[in-house]
């Protein structure tokens, strides 16, 4: 594949119809730095063309590093993909934002907090965002994973300031974020923000909304998830049933928590306690 797309980009200068075709041309070099032929796919970057024919460039040779990164990151060569950028930015190009996004979940994967953190920083330098739906909520998830939990709440607002719609991985994201960096009550106040958007919650948005109450032994709340979450049509599954148990319990209202007990049995779920003094 990667000697067919060579071939085929040699092939397209014969034709001066057809070339220069700066997307041809990225396409390749991504194909040949996967396949682990980063020398020719670097002589490809450095090639002398004056002119694109894809209107929507505005930096031709910022696209070429950005295309060799994205190729390094498909083959998980993560320091390779760094060095390259580094060489951009020697040249006076700062790669683009989704090339940042790249380069971070793949330091994610590849568990290099480090890396994520730096890249992070760098990416916060940019005035605006201009990341997609996608690349937002997996830098996100990156994030999580990598327990960088104060910057999933930023990406979420900056999201949110260019002027688009959280979707409702989004929302659990934060909630999760907020809940482990100790602020249960900022993360109930997400679920109203959701409430007035009018978004369909999962069931793992209410485990996560449900863990909030938990948190607040606010047993009120969390009634009025699980009855919200019952008129939607969503099975209650064995963590819900314990959490409402262990609300409940923490609010004094012993018989509530009975009867969510009584309803664990009747689901023939896996009871890990027996007695509601264990959920105490």
């Amino acid at each position: 594949m990667p000697l067919l797309a060579l071939e085929t980009l040699l092939w397209q200068q014969d034709y001066p119809h057809l070339w220069p075709d700066e997307r041809t041309l990225l396409s390749t070099i991504q194909v040949l730095a996967e396949a682990a032929m980063e020398d020719k796919a670097r002589n490809l970057v450095m090639m002398n063309t004056t002119m694109t024919m894809n209107p929507s460039s505005s930096n031709p040779m910022r696209d070429r590093f950005g295309a060799l990164i994205c190729g390094l990151v498909s083959a998980r060569r993560l320091h390779e993909a760094l060095l390259v950028k580094e060489e951009a930015e020697s040249y006076g190009f700062t790669i683009g934002q989704s090339s940042y996004a790249e380069l971070i979940l793949l330091a994610s994967r590849l568990n290099q907090g480090n890396v994520v953190k730096n890249l992070l920083k760098e990416m916060g330098g940019f005035p605006e965002l201009k990341l997609g739906l996608e690349h937002v909520t997996s830098v996100m998830a990156a994030c999580r994973k990598a327990r960088m939990y104060e910057v999933v709440p930023s990406l979420f607002t900056w999201w949110k300031s260019a002027g688009f719609l959280p979707n409702v991985i989004m929302f659990e994201l934060v909630v999760t974020s907020l809940l482990s960096m100790g602020k249960p009550r900022d993360a109930l106040a997400i679920y109203w923000e959701m409430e007035e958007m009018g978004c369909c919650l999962d069931l793992r948005v209410y485990k996560a909304f449900l863990s909030v109450c938990v948190e607040l032994s606010d047993s009120t709340k969390a009634l009025r998830l699980f009855s919200r979450m019952k008129d939607a049509q969503i099975s209650p599954d064995r963590d819900v049933y314990e959490n409402m148990i262990r609300v409940c319990c923490k609010d004094g209202r012993f018989g509530k928590a009975q009867e969510f007990l009584d309803a664990m049995k009747r689901a023939d779920l896996p009871i890990m306690h027996c007695n509601l003094e264990d959920y105490i």
